[in-house]
C-alpha cells in the first residue's frame, strides 16, 4: 500500500471484518476526513462488541477534546486518553539525550539535549510548539530543552498541552534567522510528523527570503 488513498479503504475493510479485537497504534490522528472515516468505522466495531484498543502518540496527537476522542470514548472500549498516557510514558523510559553543539543567532549550547524544535509556524504535529510564530516574519521560533530529569520533562510535556512550553526555566524559546547543529548520535529529523530522516549528525537551518511563490486566487 503506497498511499493514502489505498491504505485507508484497506483498514476500513479490515476493521469492518474484525470480529474479537482491533489494534491500532498511529503517530498522528486529527479529526480530518480521513480520521472521521476512521472514527466511524473504529466507533462501529467497538459498538457490535470488538474490543478496540487505540494508541496515538504523545506528541503527534494532542490530548484534546478533539470530536473524535468524544466519539470514541462514547463508543464503549476505545480508552484514547488512557493510551495517551501509555503511549507518553513508553516514550519516556526510551528517551535517551542527544549530545549536541548548537549555534544561533548570539548564542548557543553544547551538551546533551532532549529537544530542539525550530519552527516557522505554532503548530508542530498539533501542538502549540511556538506560540506566536508568525508565517512571514523572516525569522525562524527555536523551542530548545537540554537533558532534564524525566520529572521535569513531565512538568514540560503538561505545560506544552497548554502552550505553556515555553516559559519553563529548563527551556530556550527564541526568534533567530539561522541556527546550526551537529549530533552524536545522528538525530531524527521530523518535519510536522513525518520522518525526514532517521540520522542527521549535522543539520543547518536557514530563512530564505522570498525564495517561496504562493499563488491566491
Amino acid at each position: 500500500l503506497e498511499s493514502g488513498a489505498e491504505f485507508f479503504p484497506a483498514l476500513e475493510s479490515a476493521i469492518a471484518a474484525a470480529s474479537d479485537c482491533v489494534y491500532l497504534e498511529t503517530y498522528i490522528y486529527n479529526d480530518d476526513p480521513s480520521g472521521r472515516r476512521m472514527t466511524d468505522a473504529l466507533a462501529a466495531a467497538a459498538q457490535r462488541g470488538v474490543a478496540v484498543h487505540l494508541i496515538v502518540d504523545g506528541f503527534g496527537t494532542p490530548d484534546d477534546a478533539n470530536p473524535w476522542a468524544c466519539a470514541l470514548r462514547e463508543a464503549g472500549d476505545v480508552p484514547a486518553a488512557l493510551a495517551n498516557i501509555v503511549a507518553l510514558l513508553r516514550a519516556l523510559v526510551k528517551l535517551k539525550p542527544w549530545t549536541m553543539n548548537l549555534t544561533w543567532d548570539g548564542g548557543g549550547y553544547e551538551g546533551p539535549a532532549y529537544l530542539l524544535s525550530v519552527c516557522n509556524s505554532p503548530r508542530t504535529g498539533g501542538f502549540m510548539m511556538a506560540p506566536g510564530a508568525v508565517l512571514d516574519d523572516g525569522l525562524l521560533d527555536m523551542v530548545f530543552a537540554p537533558q532534564v530529569s524525566k520529572r521535569t520533562v513531565i512538568a514540560i510535556l503538561l505545560k506544552l498541552m497548554r502552550g505553556e512550553h515555553i516559559h519553563h526555566p529548563a527551556v530556550t524559546f527564541q526568534r533567530i534567522t539561522a541556527i546550526d547543529l551537529t549530533s552524536v548520535p545522528g538525530t531524527p529529523l521530523h518535519t510536522d510528523g513525518e520522518l525526514f530522516t532517521e540520522s542527521a549528525d549535522r543539520v543547518s537551518y536557514r530563512v530564505l527570503p522570498g525564495k517561496v511563490t504562493l499563488l491566491t486566487p
